[in-house]
């Protein structure tokens, strides 16, 4: 005996999803591709998911899926993470390629600074030597009384 069920769809409010859907993903693609293009220019040479198959303990990985793989050899950089979560991106030099059943790249983190990332790597304005942040904050300090203003 099959249930008798109305479902009422809204066809503005679907429309008005789907589309809302589309707009998301595709801003997702575009963003994951300026990320691999800014990645590949700056001679990374694979980028993978910072996930399950992230051996963090024996510090491997094995690409199930990667992102891009443009050939990896010892001595190169590969990127583990994703574009939208820049706190769990790491970079690591591989150090080592081991294959048995599954090939797996060996590696340790590279500890030098992210710098082809243009976001992380833009110098902040600055006045006679001092950050725009740091004159604003000294600023407001002074408004609320908290130093007394020093004319230098």
């Amino acid at each position: 005996m099959e249930p008798n069920v109305t479902v009422n769809f809204n066809c503005e409010h679907g429309h008005e999803f789907v589309n809302t859907y589309y707009d998301v993903v595709a801003k997702a693609k575009e963003r994951d591709k300026k990320w691999i293009k800014e990645l590949r220019d700056n001679g990374v040479k694979a980028c993978h998911p910072n996930d399950g198959w992230v051996d963090r303990e024996l510090n491997r990985v094995h690409f199930a899926y990667p992102q891009f793989n443009d050939g990896v050899n010892v001595g190169d950089k590969i990127m583990l993470g994703w574009s939208f979560d820049e706190k769990r991106q790491r970079l690591v030099e591989v150090t080592d390629i081991k294959t048995s059943l599954l090939t797996y790249y060996y590696f340790k983190d590279v500890r030098e600074p992210i710098n082809f990332i243009t976001r992380k790597s833009q110098k902040q304005p600055t006045k006679n030597g001092r950050s725009i942040f740091y004159i604003a904050c000294y600023k407001l300090a002074v408004l609320f009384g908290f130093v007394r203003w020093q004319n230098k």
